[in-house]
């Protein structure tokens, strides 16, 4: 019987900086018990052909009753998570292995959810006075300064967030 991880991304905010994830790891042996004590643990972000477009081993991560976190950010390549999710081939799965328990170095990847889509939002467009301007595209946000508030596109018009 092979080990089971169940594995789980929530974005966690970022005051500044590059976008984060914390990233949570269930690990079991091969006889279904948690895992303990400090283990290396290998995530990869693939796209939708299976490629690897980000991944980073993090060492001597503390495992207790099976169950850890690691923050995802910028690869031991120097990759981004925005590249990785917004990029030319963006990552559809994550994949985690913990290499030191003996268990195959491929557990099925499991698909990441929408959550990463909502930082897109990275910026906001700041206008005069949005009246009378298209929007370009459903869900881009923009600040109305004259009238001093928030407006999102939706279905062609700008319409005030509440």
């Amino acid at each position: 019987m092979l080990a089971s991880f169940l594995l789980g991304v929530m974005m966690s905010p970022a005051l500044a900086g590059e976008l984060q994830f914390v990233h949570s790891v269930h690990a079991s042996d091969v006889g279904g018990e948690p895992v303990s004590g400090p283990h290396a643990i290998t995530v990869s972000l693939l796209d939708a052909g299976d490629a690897v477009v980000w991944t980073d081993t993090f060492v001597d991560v503390p495992l207790v009753d099976g169950h850890a976190s690691v923050t995802l950010q910028v690869d031991a390549d120097g990759d981004t998570l925005e590249q990785a999710l917004f990029g030319p081939s963006p990552a559809v799965a994550v994949r985690t292995a913990l290499p030191g328990l003996g268990l195959p170095a491929m557990v099925e990847p499991l698909a990441l959810g929408t959550v990463p889509v909502a930082a897109r939002a990275i910026g906001v467009q700041v206008a005069s006075d949005v009246a009378g301007d298209n929007c370009p595209h459903t869900g881009a946000l923009a600040f109305d300064d004259q009238a001093k508030l928030l407006v999102v596109c939706t279905a062609g018009a700008w319409v005030l967030v509440q």
